[in-house]
């Protein structure tokens, strides 16, 4: 008889290591069906004892041992990934088991018994080494293809890791010619059946192979990885979006040490985070750490004014694209951040934001099927727009902003002879609605393509026009990478095109717009280093943020107990009603030094804080370097 300690895999706050008691004899490692609560669920085995040594703590227990249901064997997972996990989890003050059920996908988990394992070999182990890799598309394409052929000729497999289904599709077709029969292509798009095979497929191959795909192919068997590539490193994709909430580029970077593999950090441009902690561990740059980018030097930056200094909608240089898009017969792309028609309504009387009545969000402006509305994004609050302002009962609400459906009301007044294409995530909420915008919009003649990043990953490769509506929405975002975010975004949309891109904007004189005429960002990482060091923002401290929602009752009862909790470390803590109802939501912020939340270490050697937070109640949730500050 065996007391076995056991880390159930599951997406529920299970504790992170539970008991149960086996007649029949289990090895370290080895997969389990145990009960927990009132299901059966899947769990790793940490720890065996004999009974025989523990009688006097089984009989001093308050609780009943169960009985583990059923042994299924060996995991068909490497040691590595489980390691992965385990190292990750008090990082995101999470448990072991949740992880893996991000990482391995459910299809896998119910049908664990069916996948087999590779014998475990001796790999000549490599160094762990990370690259990095800042490039233009076409560079980072040449160099990956080099890279899969030497090593498909020292028989290594590659394992191509990108952030959506999209991407695995294109970089299929960068790829394939050649080695067709050696890649493969793995998302959650594909059949469970298809994965199972595809596991086999994998693991039975005689010949190395390329796998792409989104950040779960690391569970796939092969003893001959000789190099993951993580490309568009800086795509914020990668981020899960519900509990557990981590980021799959530091558990694939993590496996690869864990690996002794080679990673590479591929991206047009990588992230600042990822810059930084490359001068610290000395990460190795491929070709020369490059921070010109002469495509942004050849911006042409457009005020939203017209000849009487009055704000338009669209400048001249816009004005004219769009009337002359039927004569030219050119196709022009036209990027709005914001859905709706106007994302702020003010008072023209006393100058207050509309707001919403239950959480006070400001209320978006919609044309929802040829009827205004308020919506507020907040709580989903809705209401007519004929509708007054409740600080001083005035009619005179004045829409400001540019939204979507403004910017489509607006080029249809200009152009009625051209076909006009819209995407974004009101009028087209799945991807075979986005996806047929953009084919109809690639097969016309000519057209107007309006969408917001709903549409990003669907894009023709090459547009003839493409215009920022407003680039100046972004520069309000409570987000502290939000000046990467805008290089990001208009060196992807150049990518499009082969003429320098239209950005309409009030604010010429943003520092930022500075660094883009010189067309090198050498300056402006430099000073937002400076600043994320002064600041304690990341790579530099740890910013850690802590939600709950509830009643007002509720939440005053968990405000209190974060408040009794975390006293010694002076959270920052604000309330706000965000429902229809009566719900709100509880925010707390601190900012640690990297000491205070060490990265990647075992159960044992977390710290106090750490300790704390990984024991709160579930009601709490727990985000870890969070972008967008409350």
């Amino acid at each position: 008889m065996n007391i076995v300690s056991v880390i159930p895999i599951t997406k529920n706050n299970a504790p992170e290591t539970l008991t149960y008691f086996s007649a029949k004899d289990v090895e370290l490692g080895m997969l389990v069906y145990i009960p927990l609560r009132r299901q059966t669920v899947l769990g790793i085995v940490t720890e065996i004892k004999k009974v025989e040594t523990e009688k006097s703590s089984i009989k001093s227990s308050h609780f009943n041992l169960r009985k583990i249901e059923k042994i299924i064997g060996p995991s068909p997972f490497k040691k590595e990934l489980i390691n992965t996990a385990k190292m990750l989890a008090p990082y995101y003050a999470t448990n072991m088991g949740s992880i893996l059920t991000k990482i391995i996908p459910n299809d896998f988990i119910e049908k664990i018994e069916s996948l087999k394992k590779n014998e475990d070999v001796v790999v000549k182990k490599t160094k762990s080494e990370i690259f990095t890799y800042q490039a233009p598309k076409e560079e980072r394409e040449g160099y990956y293809k080099t890279l899969v052929r030497e090593s498909f000729a020292k028989k290594e497999s590659v394992f191509f890791v990108v952030p959506s289904i999209h991407q695995t599709e294109m970089w299929f077709e960068i790829f394939k010619k050649g080695i067709e029969r050696h890649i493969y292509v793995y998302s959650s798009s594909i059949s469970k059946k298809e994965k199972i095979k595809m596991w086999d497929d994998i693991r039975n191959s005689e010949f190395p192979v390329l796998v792409i795909g989104t950040p779960q192919i690391i569970i796939f068997q092969r003893n001959d990885i000789g190099s993951i590539i993580l490309e568009s490193e800086h795509n914020d994709t990668y981020n899960i979006r519900e509990r557990p909430y981590f980021d799959f580029r530091e558990v694939v970077k993590t496996f690869a040490k864990e690996l002794h593999t080679p990673l590479i950090l591929g991206g047009r441009i990588l992230r600042i985070t990822t810059l930084a902690e490359g001068e610290k561990a000395k990460y190795q740059s491929i070709g020369s750490k490059n921070f010109r980018f002469p495509e942004l030097a050849n911006l042409k930056l457009t005020p939203l004014k017209n000849d009487l200094d009055k704000f338009t909608l669209f400048s001249r240089p816009l004005e004219k694209v769009i009337r002359e898009i039927h004569e030219t017969k050119k196709h022009l792309f036209i990027f709005v951040a914001r859905k709706g028609i106007a994302p702020i309504t003010l008072c023209g009387d006393c100058k207050k934001t509309v707001s919403c009545k239950e959480c006070k969000t400001p209320l978006v402006l919609y044309n929802k099927k040829g009827k205004r509305t308020y919506h507020c994004n907040g709580c989903g609050f809705q209401t007519e727009a004929d509708m007054f302002c409740e600080n001083c009962s005035s009619w005179n609400l004045i829409p400001l902003g540019i939204g979507s459906e403004k910017v489509l009301e607006e080029v249809r007044s200009l152009n009625q002879s051209t076909q006009i294409f819209f995407v974004d995530s009101q009028n087209t909420p799945t991807e075979r609605d986005v996806k047929k915008q953009i084919k109809g919009f690639e097969e016309s003649e000519h057209g107007i393509l309006i969408a917001t990043e709903k549409a990003f990953e669907y894009l023709p490769e090459k547009i003839d026009k493409i215009a920022i509506a407003s680039i100046d929405t972004f520069f309000a975002l409570p987000d502290f990478r939000i000046n990467e975010k805008i290089i990001n975004l208009i060196l992807k949309l150049q990518e499009h095109t082969d003429i320098p891109l239209l950005i309409q904007t009030n604010h010429p004189e943003e520092p930022l717009f500075d660094h883009f005429e010189r067309g090198s960002l050498l300056e402006w990482y430099k000073e937002e280093i400076g600043d994320r060091k002064l600041l304690n923002y990341p790579p530099y401290g740890v910013l850690l943020t802590i939600e709950s929602r509830g009643n007002k009752v509720q939440t005053q009862k968990q405000r209190n107990e974060l408040d009794e909790i975390l006293h010694i470390y002076r959270p920052s803590i604000i309330t706000k009603k965000i429902g229809v109802k009566d719900e709100y939501i509880t925010h707390a912020l601190m900012k640690l030094k990297l000491e205070e939340w060490p990265e990647y270490s075992i159960k044992e050697d977390i710290s106090d804080i750490q300790k704390l937070i990984s024991n709160l109640p579930p009601y709490f949730t727990v985000y870890i370097n969070r972008e967008y500050l409350p």
